[in-house]
């Protein structure tokens, strides 16, 4: 059902990006369908452009694509590892500041004091999903 419900509003999101290049609410919709397709550093890019145009993105759906990103950075741009790292403790602080639930709060804590987080930090490929190829028609 996530899933149905997940490609229904990106192919919306397409559809109205179409006419409305910087619609916030599809920039954010479709950042979420690269996110949940492993595609981070579009997902970062839309995410990024939807919240400068107004719309509330999950902070800690764009932690975890920076995180994920810094260590499978494009070729290509202007991002760097420590950058990525430092958006996503950006990110989880600011999730957590708003959370009430004690194990989610446990959790970004967690990810906050971690190695990984800091500068030059290591996740290691264990701990990595496989990188997944962008789809073509961005």
């Amino acid at each position: 059902a996530a899933y149905a419900d997940i490609e229904t509003r990106a192919r919306v999101a397409r559809n109205y990006l179409e006419l409305h290049p910087n619609y916030p609410p599809a920039l954010r919709a479709l950042a979420e369908w690269y996110a949940f397709r492993g595609v981070y550093d579009w997902a970062v890019e839309l995410a990024e452009k939807a919240r400068a145009g107004g719309e509330v993105v999950s902070p800690v759906m764009l932690g975890r694509c920076y995180w994920e990103l810094s260590d499978d950075l494009p070729r290509s741009g202007s991002l760097t590892r420590d950058g990525c790292l430092a958006a996503a403790r950006r990110e989880f602080t600011a999730a957590l500041e708003h959370l009430s639930d004690a194990s989610q709060r446990a959790y970004l804590t967690l990810l906050l004091e971690s190695p990984a987080l800091r500068p030059g930090g290591a996740r290691g490929a264990a701990t990595r999903p496989a990188t997944q190829t962008a789809p073509t028609g961005r």
